[in-house]
């Protein structure tokens, strides 16, 4: 049979209708168009935009049929539009019979998810803003959000025998528990340990779907292909985002969207409004050409700074004064300062720049001015370019250092290749002033190893340079974790407070942490912890802080450096974070404020705190 695909779009502010089963487009405004609603296949809905809700004003809710177990797992996005308590999501309680023991559902309270389950009144997470979109995974055992992973104290379910309801919390011969939610539900999933079982989307009044007419606003269940009604009082508001910019690499014309030229970028934005609005991205000393889809070298004696570069237009690059020049190790001259001369010793070149980029450096004066070129010990620049086949290079030993002497170019600090990073110069560093951290998305196990290198530069108590601890619920058992106290490494691992070696400001250490020992300077010094005595947290650990749950933190945060930072699950690596430059482009990413790379995910960590990291790299 042939596959009819049906797209269908909903109304926002004219319409042109004939029935559901044709098409329903909306008149959207200047730059804006209609957005994949629904998809229609053979008679059965396939899909459902997740920006499209179903409202309840507290007065309506559905039967979801479903009765839990200790295995249901439900997974929503949802939006609370008012505030009040015991606003129940979903669920379903038995309690003449079972008590609280039986509740399973989610509820908004004092503005925090809330539930009841297994009879543990438990809060969980941060504040739930009104008319703003969140998403949840709940089971018997935890709630997962965007913000962290909270136990709710359960390990059993005491079975009930009557189905959740979705919009309220069901207590058995039609009654509900408490209050009704208020608000919105975008989409709503039932499994049933790892198999879906329901599949909740919000339909439309009159919507055609195979031979079925929707006969009110409600919920459809793409799993069984049925509609569940509002069994309440009153209606449910259907509603959603119809009308929607052109995404990222796309422009607007002719009232639809069309992709950007070949090679074009739109740098990542949503509603360009123009075929000009797309643009070649040239990092420095490169120069774009009409309609070229490709960068190409400014040339020498020219420099050009990095450019966005629209479809249709030409970069001009900036030419060297007289008697001045670029020359050099890929004459990638991004500023005005890479002009400058062309010394020759021993038929080696030595390219001079205007200002100073590397300490030592060598100092040529030439007619009152000073001109500099760039030296780096052989062992730092072997660990970021392959200097092997360099055979013009020049080579100058200073305290017995041997020293490369190149184009300042040549210290590229990031080695990116098919627009992933795969490489980085030992020497960059992420700095916090101890408003700063990012949240790893790792929870640690007793088998989790941290390989890291950092710098302390202030001092102020506790200090920690990475962690978690779960201190409300576990206590200091739950602690896994590194910090500097007193001028010492000090960590609080399985309750066991213990100050290590002595640490000095303002030098790099290089250092192995486990649950067990810390590994430092060829030694182990063990924590007094085992794999035994260790009670994992159930959130992740932060870089330049200690977790303490709900988007707290523990003691101070480090103020200092952080070169490197590993994180291996028994002996597999499973992060990797580098510090990255705001504006470095990796692939279609454009790296939005100073952060952390991951290695392993290819993905950007930005900061959690207030202000912003210092990217910088020793010379």
């Amino acid at each position: 049979m042939i596959e009819k695909l049906i797209k269908i779009f909903l109304l926002l502010v004219l319409t042109f209708t004939s029935a559901w089963a044709d098409e329903t487009i909306s008149v959207c405004p200047e730059g804006l168009v209609n957005q994949h609603i629904y998809t229609i296949e053979e008679n059965k809905l396939t899909y459902a935009s997740p920006d499209i809700y179903l409202a309840s004003t507290g007065s309506q809710y559905i039967n979801t049929g479903i009765v839990p177990t200790q295995n249901t797992r439900v997974v929503s996005k949802i939006e609370v539009t008012s505030n009040s308590q015991f606003d129940w999501i979903f669920g379903v309680i038995n309690r003449n019979t079972h008590g609280k023991q039986s509740c399973y559902g989610l509820a908004i309270n004092q503005n925090k998810y809330y539930s009841e389950i297994s009879g543990n009144n438990k809060n969980y997470g941060n504040i739930l803003a009104r008319n703003i979109t969140h998403e949840f995974d709940f089971t018997v055992t935890e709630i997962k959000t965007p913000d962290g992973t909270y136990a709710t104290g359960a390990t059993t379910l005491a079975q009930t025998e009557t189905p959740m309801y979705l919009f309220a919390n069901h207590a058995g011969n039609g009654g509900i528990y408490d209050q009704r939610f208020i608000g919105r539900i975008y989409y709503f999933k039932i499994y049933e340990g790892d198999e879906l079982i329901r599949h909740f989307v919000p339909v439309p009044n009159g919507m055609q779907i195979g031979d079925f007419i929707v006969p009110s606003d409600g919920m459809w269940d793409i799993v069984e292909q049925k509609f569940y009604e509002n069994i309440g009082t009153g209606i449910f508001m259907y509603g959603g985002k119809t009308c929607s910019p052109c995404p990222a690499h796309q422009y607007y014309e002719n009232e639809s969207c069309h992709d950007c030229p070949t090679g074009y970028t739109d740098d990542t934005n949503i509603g360009k409004l123009s075929i000009s609005d797309c643009k070649i991205h040239c990092i420095g000393g490169y120069i774009a050409n009409k309609y070229d889809s490709k960068c190409t070298n400014a040339g020498v004696g020219f420099w050009a700074p990095r450019s966005y570069i629209s479809y249709g237009q030409t970069s001009t690059p900036h030419k060297c004064p007289e008697n001045m020049t670029t020359a050099g190790f890929g004459a990638v001259a991004d500023e005005a300062d890479d002009c400058g001369r062309v010394m020759w010793i021993n038929n080696k070149p030595i390219y001079l720049r205007k200002t100073k980029k590397t300490k030592p450096s060598i100092n040529i004066k030439l007619n009152d001015s000073t001109y500099y070129a760039s030296a780096t010990p052989v062992e730092q620049l072997s660990n970021i370019v392959d200097i092997t086949n360099l055979t013009n290079q020049l080579y100058l030993k200073h305290d017995d250092v041997t020293y490369v002497v190149h184009d300042d170019n040549m210290y590229e600090h990031h080695i990116i290749e098919n627009e992933k990073i795969n490489n980085i110069g030992t020497d960059t560093f992420l700095s916090s002033n101890g408003s700063q951290y990012i949240n790893t998305g790792f929870i640690p196990t007793a088998q989790t190893t941290i390989e890291a290198t950092i710098m302390q530069t202030g001092q102020n108590g506790y200090n920690w340079f990475f962690g978690n601890i779960d201190r409300a619920t576990l206590g200091k058992q739950s602690c896994f974790g590194l910090a500097q106290y007193n001028g010492y490494f000090y960590s609080e691992i399985s309750g066991g407070n213990k100050q290590y070696i002595l640490m000095t400001k303002n030098t790099k250490y290089a250092i192995r942490f486990t649950v067990s020992g810390l590994h430092l300077n060829d030694s182990i010094i063990p924590t007094g912890a085992s794999d035994t005595t260790y009670k994992p947290a159930s959130f992740p650990i932060y870089l330049f802080a200690n977790n303490a749950g709900n988007g707290t933190t523990y003691d101070q945060r480090f103020i200092g450096r952080i070169y490197d930072f590993k994180i291996y699950e028994t002996s597999e690596l499973v992060r990797h974070f580098v510090p990255v430059l705001k504006g470095l482009i990796i692939g279609d990413f454009i790296i939005p404020e100073n952060g952390m790379w991951d290695l392993v995910e290819q993905k950007f960590y930005k900061n959690s705190g207030t202000g912003s990291f210092t990217y910088g790299a020793d010379m």
